[in-house]
């Protein structure tokens, strides 16, 4: 039998099954007959997967966010820009992850981040994309067209 150490079972009836290296999490219980868990066990095995789940959790953000930027990269804003409507869009929308599949969650239901990025950058994101100038027929302004 093989255990995975974030798994133990509390109790067990032996230890002829567990390797040598985790039977000193366990003590014998006259009362009942039974190997089980000690508590500093218990706790370690609580410190380590709060680890394993904040990780998991830094992980996930790290993804979201590069995902953010790459949509805002795409769709024309850059640099300090890009940066600040990536905080804008991560600080109004909550986004989570789904299967390694970043979600953007809202009254009206769930949409993939690429989708609700392009479109907050097409509407509320604007302001993020660098301006361009108005078209200008006029003489002049063809002719700083042509040596610019």
């Amino acid at each position: 039998m093989s255990y995975d150490i974030l798994s133990l079972p509390p109790t067990l009836k032996t230890l002829d099954d567990v390797p040598a290296e985790l039977c000193e999490f366990y003590r014998f219980d006259d009362d009942c007959d039974v190997f089980v868990l000690t508590d500093s066990a218990r706790e370690n095995m609580a410190k380590v997967a709060a680890g394993i789940s904040q990780l998991a959790t830094q992980r996930d953000q790290a993804s979201i966010e590069k995902q953010i930027l790459e949509v805002i990269l795409v769709s024309g804003a850059a640099g300090p820009l890009a940066t600040a409507a990536g905080a804008l869009f991560a600080s109004t929308h909550q986004v989570t992850m789904h299967d390694g599949q970043a979600i953007v969650q809202t009254d009206g239901g769930e949409f993939a981040l690429r989708d609700a990025v392009a479109e907050f950058m097409q509407g509320e994101g604007k302001v993020f994309l660098p301006e361009r100038p108005a078209e200008s027929d006029d003489f002049f302004a063809r002719q700083m067209r042509k040596r610019g």
